[in-house]
């Protein structure tokens, strides 16, 4: 079950008293999940039925309150202030507007062993003094995943909401999806649709293990990220047709992956620039 939503502004207006035959899910920011017919807001405090008694608790212990689903997944619940996809700088956000959008090319082969080992050992030493952005797999890594792509064109999608951002970027899930990247477990995975159009993909893994985990994955799939932030704590990869950042949330306790396309980035910022 997906315990935390991140890369997506979801707002379930369920704060005021549900009809008794509704069941809701009041989700902590612990992670325990409780199930109510009736959940309200008075003051700082969110009250809700349990079991024939009345619990309180703070506003700032709830994660969200989302439906129950009936003999399915429900919807992943949203932390207070999640992150987007389109965040403004990797200090600030996910991902940056100014990252560069080409790859540079690794070691010529027409060379001599020789110079190619030398020129990888000069390549490693830059990437280690950061100097050198490393070379990337330009793909996405889902399989039946493509920049661009409709809704409908791909299975087992379900709505979640709208993040406002950009005109309007439509969120769905896939419920049936494997929570996973390669060997990575995951808590969530969400895509982001703009003008009907696929532009982000977003994955989250909870705690340092989720983190070292899908790091090791995404590592192992498209190559060394270029480390960037304050004590290196975003990696970047950087593609001709795709942008990824991935990021440790300290406050969160969890990792967090964003992928985009490159251009369809560049064609939002032309028409919404800062």
């Amino acid at each position: 079950m997906m315990r935390c939503f991140v890369g997506i502004v979801l707002v379930i207006a369920l704060w005021s008293p549900a009809r008794a035959d509704t069941q809701l899910i009041v989700v902590m920011t612990s992670g325990d999940r409780f199930p109510s017919s009736q959940v309200w807001e008075e003051g700082d405090k969110i009250r809700f039925n349990m079991q024939g008694l009345v619990v309180s608790v703070n506003k700032e212990e709830v994660a969200a309150i989302i439906p129950a689903t009936q003999g399915g997944a429900s919807p992943p619940p949203l932390p207070a202030t999640p992150p987007t996809a389109h965040s403004a700088a990797p200090d600030g956000g996910v991902l940056a507007d100014n990252l560069p959008t080409t790859v540079r090319p690794g070691p010529d082969r027409r060379h001599s062993p020789n110079d190619r080992a030398r020129g990888e050992r000069e390549n490693a030493q830059q990437l280690r003094s950061g100097t050198q952005q490393p070379q990337v797999v330009d793909e996405i890594g889902i399989d039946g995943v493509a920049w661009r792509i409709s809704p409908e064109q791909m299975d087992g999608l379900q709505r979640l909401d709208t993040d406002p951002a950009f005109g309007g970027i439509d969120q769905y899930w896939r419920p049936d999806h494997p929570l996973s990247f390669d060997n990575a477990l995951l808590d969530g995975l969400v895509y982001g649709f703009w003008n009907l159009q696929l532009y982000t993909i977003v994955m989250w893994a909870e705690g340092r293990i989720g983190y070292e985990r899908l790091r090791k994955a995404l590592i192992t799939r498209f190559g060394p990220g270029r480390r960037t932030g304050d004590a290196a704590r975003h990696d970047v990869w950087v593609g001709e047709t795709t942008q990824r950042m991935l990021e440790f949330d300290t406050t969160r306790n969890m990792a967090i992956f964003v992928m985009r396309s490159t251009a369809l980035h560049e064609q939002i910022r032309r028409l919404y620039p800062e």
